[in-house]
């Protein structure tokens, strides 16, 4: 369970270049939450008469949507909002002049130099994720108690070494980030604690915003796929080994602290028991598959940010859940092996088709969906799609259930009643086991799936998800147990009465 969360409101300066180069000045609030949004700026009309271009902003016929860089001083610092967009705005009463006008940044940069859009390229970065303690488990300590004296304890912490592997160019290290010096609390104890980060060298500058898509955002999946859970960015900071003294003569080149815009945060540590897991850094081997699971995420990243939303906010509709992951697992089958082109072949056939039921008066109508039909035919069923997704995971979950086979047709059958509303879907909004046992399978068809593309092979992906995992036994149990309710959705037909008494109890339709 998330905890409570905590926001707070700085008073700010905030100004910004107009196309003339002169320099703008607003006043307005910043506001900085643990829920989301992060960060939001409010900017109010009160400008000083120098800044016409801002007072146009707040007048009807010129609204500004968004702000590529604005910055702002306050008591806490400066600050450098990045790719500002309008989220929402408040009028006076009766409508007329806006008063307020609310805005979300992309990024926050906080610094002791206000960056501009040339500045906004980076040569090194380190960042932390949520539950990457846990995922990692960068934990190593030696304890040792004197056996003469049972009030002296020695507490050594042991090097954990550095992961590193260069992709592209690109030096990705995964390494030690625990604090060298540590205070007791008020409570007199004294806390030791172990951390990791990700630092990534890159051999020439990169934008801020590919940084972030191109990097960031595939580490969080890698982390946030092994939790269960968004993982939000917990630290980062940023720098620029090109970064020179300003005219002032204060130094840009040190790095600095980038606040990025986070998912609420569903998941604590305390939540990250060990059945939680998919997978977790000792599973991997660092510097072979790193460069798998980026090649991965560039071919995947659509199906991998689908599956996110998936585990962060699954819909709580059982009826939702099942359309949701169907398509998924499809969209993932599909993007692992795409749909072979439509060849001159099978578009004569198609055309045959079209022109024979057009020659008969009767079949006439039906020509252009024959034609589609065999145009459509060289595409995977999801029972085909399912069958091959079984196979490329060792068919770890066809052996889990004692070897059913028909579980490929049963969820099949289960899908498309759902989706396309057939009579037989009268079936599951009175039972929703089948629609249970159909989510249980498809969720660890996928999970497979995924790790084999993360470069893990059937057998260790067995080892990962069954020996590793104490909720194994509990999963599959789930959908042993219940096998029987696919079979009697398979051979259920909707009687006639049942749906005369359901077109009964249906208010009537106003038009007929």
């Amino acid at each position: 369970m998330g905890t409570p969360h905590s926001s707070k409101t700085i008073a700010a300066t905030f100004t910004r270049k107009n196309a003339d180069g002169e320099t703008e000045t607003a006043h307005g609030q910043f506001i900085m939450s643990e829920s989301v949004p992060n960060h939001v700026v409010h900017l109010f009309s009160d400008f000083a008469s120098e800044a016409p271009h801002i007072e146009r902003f707040f007048s009807s016929e010129s609204e500004v949507n968004t702000y590529p860089i604005l910055h702002a001083q306050t008591e806490e610092g400066s600050f450098t909002f990045v790719d500002l967009r309008l989220a929402g705005y408040k009028r006076n009463f009766g409508g007329g002049k806006l008063t307020r006008r609310t805005y979300q940044p992309y990024v926050v940069i906080k610094s002791e130099v206000l960056l501009e859009e040339d500045d906004l390229f980076l040569t090194h970065a380190a960042f932390r994720f949520w539950g990457q303690h846990a995922w990692a488990q960068w934990v190593n300590w030696n304890i040792e108690t004197n056996l003469d004296d049972e009030q002296e304890l020695q507490v050594t912490r042991l090097n954990i070494p550095t992961r590193t592997v260069v992709y592209r160019g690109v030096e990705v290290s995964l390494k030690d980030a625990s604090p060298r010096v540590w205070s007791p609390g008020n409570s007199g104890k004294l806390t030791l604690t172990q951390t990791s980060m990700f630092k990534l060298t890159f051999p020439e500058p990169i934008r801020l915003r590919d940084f972030i898509s191109g990097w960031v955002l595939p580490l969080s999946f890698l982390v946030g796929s092994g939790i269960r859970s968004a993982a939000g960015i917990e630290s980062m900071w940023i720098g620029n080994t090109t970064w020179t003294y300003t005219g002032s003569g204060e130094l840009v080149g040190r790095d600095v602290q980038v606040l990025a815009n986070n998912p609420d945060r569903k998941v604590t540590p305390d939540d990250l028991e060990e059945g939680r897991f998919m997978h977790r850094l000792r599973n991997f081997d660092y510097e072979m598959q790193l460069p798998i699971f980026f090649d991965a995420w560039k071919k995947h990243q659509v199906t991998f940010e689908q599956y996110v939303d998936w585990i962060q906010q699954r819909p709580t509709s059982r009826l939702t859940q099942m359309s949701y992951l169907a398509q998924l697992v499809e969209t993932f089958d599909r993007s692992i092996n795409p749909d072979p082109e439509t060849d001159d072949a099978l578009r004569e056939l198609a055309a045959s088709a079209e022109a024979a039921l057009a020659e008969h008066n009767d079949l006439n109508p039906f020509a252009k969906k024959a034609k589609q039909a065999v145009l459509e035919s060289a595409r995977p069923t999801l029972r085909q799609r399912l069958a091959r997704m079984d196979c490329e995971t060792g068919e770890l979950l066809t052996t889990a259930i004692g070897g059913v086979r028909s579980w490929k047709d049963d969820v099949s059958l289960v899908r498309n009643s759902l989706i396309h509303g057939l009579p037989t879907s009268v079936f599951l909004a009175r039972n929703h086991i089948p629609l249970y046992v159909s989510i249980d399978i498809l969720e660890i068809l996928f999970e497979a799936r995924l790790l084999v593309t993360l470069g893990f092979t059937p057998e260790q992906v067995e080892q990962i998800l069954t020996k590793d995992n104490p909720r194994w036994y509990q999963r599959v149990s789930q959908i042993t147990d219940f096998l029987d309710s696919l079979v009697e959705f398979r051979n259920f037909v909707p009687p006639a009465d049942m749906q005369a008494e359901d077109n009964d109890d249906a208010t009537p339709d106003p038009a007929t």
